[in-house]
């Protein structure tokens, strides 16, 4: 944990991210429920808790994308969508292991933007980095002797488009055939990658919706309405 934090004495302002990282404010100590996410209830590896979002204070002048496997940068085509003000949120690994920053009393993360799921600007949800926000899915559970109701269970194969952002323009390569975020609306009911579903939020702290996860565009495979 220690070879992570960086201790400043001056203002922070004097910090200029680059290498597509965004300096993000983090409070390390609320766990109040906020947002999409519970901040500090998500993992507890080593005794210690792991924050999920932040207050975006300076971004990178611009960013890089790998045009070969040498290459530095974000494997896929995208653009700067976030804003200073929003709050961004971020997977576990990355509030695991980005360099942590601390000036006085204050916190911060340097974040890589390939990293962040979602922003939330005032009311606004908005996904990046080619994810989809989907809503779990539950089958009825059915007997074929029976005619009785066994309640439901999670279909992770399944979801229920809640919040689309912009397309990962370079996993498609012009195939405009590809059922992908630009041809997705909220509420149509998809058919998914299982492998490629993540839950956004710990089901024990959710604040949020426990039913919602994340998903690459890419791994939407069929609409099913």
């Amino acid at each position: 944990m220690s070879d992570r934090i960086i201790t400043r004495e001056d203002s922070i302002d004097k910090i200029v991210p680059c290498a597509n990282r965004l300096l993000v404010k983090v409070n390390l100590v609320d766990c109040k429920k906020n947002g999409l996410f519970v901040a500090n209830k998500e993992w507890d590896a080593d005794g210690s808790t792991v924050t999920r979002f932040g207050t975006i204070v300076s971004l990178p002048r611009r960013l890089a994308h790998r045009k070969n496997g040498r290459d530095f940068g974000i494997e896929w085509e995208t653009e700067m969508e976030a804003k200073i003000g929003d709050v961004a949120y971020f997977g576990i690994m990355e509030g695991t292991d980005c360099p942590m920053i601390i000036c006085g009393s204050e916190t911060f993360f340097l974040i890589d933007y390939s990293e962040i799921r979602v922003l939330v600007r005032e009311e606004e949800v908005i996904p990046v980095n080619g994810f989809v926000i989907v809503e779990e899915f539950s089958d009825e559970i059915k007997s074929d002797f029976l005619i009785t109701n066994f309640g439901s269970k999670p279909n992770h194969k399944k979801g229920i488009v809640k919040y689309v952002g912009k397309r990962n323009k370079s996993y498609y390569n012009g195939d405009e055939s590809t059922c992908d975020p630009k041809e997705l609306n909220v509420g149509d009911t998809v058919l998914l990658q299982i492998s490629g579903w993540t839950r956004l939020e710990d089901a024990r702290f959710a604040s949020f919706n426990k039913k919602l996860g994340y998903i690459q565009g890419r791994w939407v495979i069929a609409k099913l309405d």
